[in-house]
């Protein structure tokens, strides 16, 4: 099996009114078919905080009664998510959770720090409960992501695109995707110059030099781009080349990640219609 290395794959989805939740989990279960991966999944239900004041006996009832109605939601998709994913992998344990935001979202961050993928769905919004939990897995859990954009339907990595800048977190992206690099038909380094977030690039040829040591004969593209369009050049040339997943580092402000992504990580999370391997 040529992913043989990921074992277990973490796929959290949430569930809305807006969106639909299935390409995370046929680009898992897809992937998991592939390596053999036990398939961890949730179907996650955002609860209202209750409220316990006596003056507000009927909003707590209102309260009480959505938050029912939320579960039982949540446990009819489970079903629906866990007979999906049980026609792609052996092994799937599926389960609805609902809790309050906060909670929830750090309930969530151990399955991903026990996998060994966590497999999300892109988020339209970095404020949203998407968001919140695509970022806290991506920066908080120690392991890859892979950001599923809406019309993903099968995990594929024969033609990989490398976003390489030369820092510690792409540095980490190309070692957790080695793998998957290894198996690829074709590789493609893309470097970017003339971008903030890219201010000590460092030669896509060195890059390859280190890659060919791994049985991996990438090619290498230098594109120009100014700071605001540096995602979009890498997006456009992802697609340009046919690519069917890149790899990449997140950025963020190191103070300030809560407030503060770097633009490219930002405008790739929010806007690439291929899947991303992103690490921090």
């Amino acid at each position: 099996m040529p992913f043989e290395h990921i074992k277990t794959i973490f796929t959290p989805v949430l569930l809305t009114e807006e969106g639909d939740m299935d390409p995370a989990l046929k680009l898992a279960g897809s992937l998991a078919r592939a390596s053999g991966a036990h398939v961890i999944a949730r179907v996650l239900g955002v609860e209202v905080p209750r409220t316990y004041s006596p003056l507000s006996s009927v909003a707590a009832n209102y309260v009480g009664e959505a938050n029912e109605a939320m579960k039982k939601r949540a446990d009819a998709r489970a079903r629906d998510a866990a007979h999906l994913l049980g026609g792609y992998a052996q092994s799937v344990d599926c389960l609805a959770h609902t809790a309050p935001h906060g909670i929830l979202v750090d309930e969530m961050l151990m399955f991903g720090r026990l996998s060994d993928l966590s497999v999300v769905n892109r988020s339209a919004g970095r404020f949203d409960e998407s968001g919140a939990l695509l970022e806290t897995l991506l920066f908080e859990s120690g392991r890859p992501v892979l950001v599923t954009p809406p019309q993903a339907s099968e995990f594929r990595a024969r033609n990989i695109v490398v976003a390489w800048d030369g820092s510690s977190r792409a540095a980490r992206a190309v070692a957790d995707a080695m793998p998957l690099l290894r198996a690829a038909d074709r590789v493609v380094i893309v470097c970017v110059t003339n971008e903030k977030d890219l201010r000590r690039p460092s030669p896509g040829t060195d890059l390859a030099g280190a890659l060919a040591r791994h049985a991996v004969a990438p090619e290498v593209n230098n594109l120009s781009a100014s700071d605001r369009n540096a995602a979009r050049a890498i997006r456009e040339h992802a697609v340009a080349v046919q690519a069917d997943l890149i790899v990449m580092g997140a950025f963020a402000h190191s103070r300030l990640r809560q407030m503060v992504l770097g633009g490219v990580t930002d405008s790739m999370l929010r806007d690439a219609e291929i899947p991303l391997f992103m690490s921090y």
